[in-house]
């Protein structure tokens, strides 16, 4: 199985994940801030009105990437090369916690069985699962966020003490 999200970083799969985690930031309104238990007057505004939000998938998704990344850090963009250790790790080391925490949180029961793999000499089984998932409809969330998309880099209002 291979898919455009696989492999070392390049024009097609950073392409990819370029596209996947848009939008990682959009605009919620107070209501929906409200929802989330969270006060205003603690939550970053956006300038142009809303309150900034993410959904914990465009993290998930977020962590993955950078674990990606530093899979292949020798091919990675320059701005990743340059990173130091410390920030690898600490990053890193976040970035497993969440996944793990989804993974637990959203535990996947499908039964996976195994076979002897085809090629010679492989240090893996194959595993395989013909149980059918149940998804959400990516386009549906998607859709959701892209409609109320801010920036990468929001401008945001910032506190006056």
């Amino acid at each position: 199985m291979h898919s455009e999200f696989q492999g070392p970083p390049n024009n097609v799969t950073g392409a990819a994940w370029t596209a996947l985690l848009q939008p990682f930031y959009f605009n919620i309104s107070v209501d929906e801030l409200s929802t989330a238990d969270v006060s205003p007057s603690t939550a970053i505004q956006v300038k142009d009105g809303g309150f900034l939000a993410s959904l914990g998938v465009y993290h998930e998704l977020h962590c993955l990437n950078q674990l990606r990344n530093f899979l292949y850090l020798d091919s990675a963009p320059e701005n990743l090369r340059a990173k130091g250790s410390s920030y690898w790790h600490s990053h890193l080391d976040h970035c497993i916690e969440v996944l793990r925490l989804s993974a637990m949180c959203n535990a996947d029961l499908s039964l996976y069985t195994f076979t002897w793999p085809e090629k010679e000499k492989s240090d893996f089984l194959d595993a395989h699962s013909k149980t059918p998932r149940k998804c959400v409809d990516w386009s549906q969330v998607e859709g959701w966020s892209m409609r109320r998309k801010v920036s990468l880099t929001p401008t945001v209002v910032i506190p006056q003490d």
